[in-house]
């Protein structure tokens, strides 16, 4: 069951009764009793609806675990043609890439590590963590 908002002002209204400040005696009628929102946040004597709240915990959260899956593969091809970064689903396997040319050289491959001992396999290795693969040449 939702909780309401416990605030509700207990200020009061005075009238004067009767003549034009002559009398002594003051009427006070309680103040009128206001509906508040089912979930409110009262802040420096205000109230603001929550309503949304929920659902932007929601969207945060989705943009969270979306920031978290989605991972970059970048490739360092020392001097050789640039190559866009790939992004992909945490755990996917990625394409080989367009091979880059670098002039005097042929390409050796895609690694794991800048010294190009440990290769990368496109068709068995996955992206686990946003990672960079170095091209060797030889």
């Amino acid at each position: 069951m939702r909780k309401r908002c416990a605030h509700v002002g207990q200020h009061a209204r005075r009238a004067d009764e009767g003549t034009h400040g002559g009398s002594d005696v003051e009427a006070v009628q309680p103040a009128r009793r206001v509906q508040l929102p089912t979930r409110c946040l009262r802040l420096h004597g205000q109230h603001f609806p929550l309503g949304l709240l929920p659902l932007l915990g929601l969207i945060g959260l989705l943009l969270i675990l979306l920031l978290l899956l989605r991972k970059r593969v970048r490739f360092v091809t020392f001097g050789g043609t640039e190559l866009d970064d790939v992004r992909v689903w945490r755990g996917a396997k990625i394409e080989m890439p367009a091979t880059p040319l670098k002039t005097g050289s042929l390409f050796g491959g895609w690694f794991k590590d800048k010294e190009c001992t440990q290769p990368w396999d496109f068709d068995e290795d996955t992206v686990d963590k946003n990672m960079t693969l170095y091209a060797r040449w030889n």
